[in-house]
């Protein structure tokens, strides 16, 4: 019924179904609180959960759970998050000193709330940090059980089929060699389970020459949704920069660069690529490198990368295209229409490794050049 109605990744949807459901059953509203904000309750113990509070200013989280009474009781802060990521300072205005004293107003509670960042993907967090826990709908999915569901027949249908979306999204995790490949990355039922599987399959990789996944993500711009992992290792990327005490940051040519294999698959296109890139360490876009690094130092700076590239290129793999701008430097484009996980993971392993190695022989060339 969510995914007819195509509200099965809409926030504001869920949310209010899990608000509904808290209310309307005894069951779930301990099986949520237990598992979802770890806090103990009995399914007679008094609690309403609210939709959207506005919070003076401090902005609107998805859910505020209240119970018991007067000074003593609690309040529980959740922000749910399906598919969208944090909007800017959400969390951080959740959790300020004025949204805390909006939510003690409002319920009279004098004990501290308590901040729960709610998400189906493993690896997204709140950009607050402290007092947010994270938790995953996993956790909720687990405790699950037919008791749990509202006594009456909307609430339980409805239930139970975002009970169902959950557990197809968590199977996506699983990989197995006979997948067809791009079939897995391209299937998708509304919540984005072929992200979890395209981590999955990128922490299964056998990466050779001290290599390994250091991080993945899921980005989108305009006409273009992509995954994408980082691979590489401590030699390419040796230090940060850092600004000094007047806060002018300093470029060092031979220290602050960051070399990394990033695997892309294009969900629009269904397309693999793999991208090599060679970057200022932290990255910076261009713009704030040339308002905030000197001349002679970004000029030395850009001399080096020219010459890695040129290395490079004298030794590339015949898969690898030199081609790009300040951060991509080479790219190879990977058909695997038809096959199998194993043979695309066997593939993706020999081309990395043979990179690697024409990486590493290039940054020794250029150790040996003043």
């Amino acid at each position: 019924m969510l995914t007819i109605l195509g509200i099965q990744d809409r926030e504001d949807a869920i949310t209010n179904l899990l608000a509904y459901c808290f209310n309307s059953s005894g069951e779930f509203r301990v099986a949520l609180l237990r598992s979802i904000c770890g806090q103990e309750t009995t399914p007679t113990e008094r609690w309403t959960a609210y939709t959207r509070l506005s919070l003076a200013g401090a902005g609107v989280p998805d859910l505020v759970l209240h119970g018991g009474d007067g000074p003593s009781g609690r309040l529980i802060v959740i922000e749910n998050k399906l598919k969208a990521d944090e909007g800017e300072d959400q969390t951080a205005r959740y959790c300020s000193p004025e949204a805390i004293a909006a939510l003690s107003r409002r319920f009279d509670v004098k004990r501290p709330p308590t901040f729960v960042f709610l998400t189906l993907f493993p690896d997204q967090r709140p950009n607050a940090g402290p007092p947010w826990v994270t938790t995953t709908y996993r956790q909720l999915l687990d405790v699950f059980e037919a008791n749990s569901l509202p006594s009456d027949s909307i609430g339980s249908k409805l239930l139970s089929d975002w009970r169902d979306l959950m557990a197809d999204f968590y199977d996506s995790a699983v990989v197995t060699d006979e997948d067809i490949f791009l079939e897995k990355l391209r299937g998708d039922r509304g919540l984005e389970g072929n992200y979890l599987y395209f981590i999955s399959f990128m922490q299964d990789l056998n990466l050779a020459n001290r290599l390994t996944l250091e991080d993945w993500f899921r980005s989108s711009q305009t006409g273009r949704r992509y995954y994408g992992a980082v691979i590489s290792k401590a030699d390419w990327h040796p230090e940060e920069m850092k600004p000094d005490l007047d806060g002018r940051w300093h470029l060092d040519a031979v220290r602050h660069f960051n070399i990394h294999v990033e695997p892309q698959f294009n969900v629009l296109t269904g397309v693999l690529n793999l991208y090599i890139h060679y970057e200022i360490n932290p990255y910076r876009p261009d713009r704030w490198v040339t308002a905030n690094v000197d001349f002679d130092e970004r000029r030395a700076y850009g001399e080096r990368r020219q010459r890695f590239i040129g290395a490079f290129a004298n030794r590339v793999p015949l898969d690898v295209v030199i081609a790009g701008g300040c951060n991509q430097i080479g790219k190879a484009t990977c058909d695997f229409v038809g096959s199998t996980t194993e043979a695309v993971r066997h593939t993706l392993e020999r081309l990395i490794e043979t990179i690697s190695l024409r990486i590493d022989e290039s940054l020794q060339q250029l150790a040996g050049q003043p």
